[in-house]
């Protein structure tokens, strides 16, 4: 267990300004119980979403492989959905466009 103690007095407009200042104070301080970043940066994510598909490459194309007619009974599927919601919308809309 440990304890929180208060560092410095920040002003800051929101909670991400605030977040963001706490990851620099951790990096500052070399802090190692909180492991969790609490602000993560555009960059920083985009980085980490090209790293893990670089890394998992391989495990998405064995996955894809063992499993191609699900995905594409999948994908069929959710077209139809989605075809049958837009259908739904327009429907609505001419409703009341008659309406008034």
């Amino acid at each position: 267990m440990f304890k929180m103690i208060e560092i410095e007095k920040y002003s800051c407009n929101d909670r991400r300004e605030a977040e963001k200042r706490e990851n620099e104070v951790m990096k500052e301080l070399k802090a190692n119980m909180n492991t969790q970043k609490s602000y993560t940066s555009e960059e920083e994510l985009k980085e980490y979403h090209k790293e893990y598909n670089q890394i998992n490459k391989e495990k998405h194309k064995k996955y894809y492989e063992d499993n191609k007619e699900k995905i594409k009974e999948y994908k069929k599927n959710i077209k139809k959905k989605i075809k049958k919601k837009l259908e739904n919308k327009w429907k609505n809309i001419k409703r009341k466009t008659k309406k008034n």
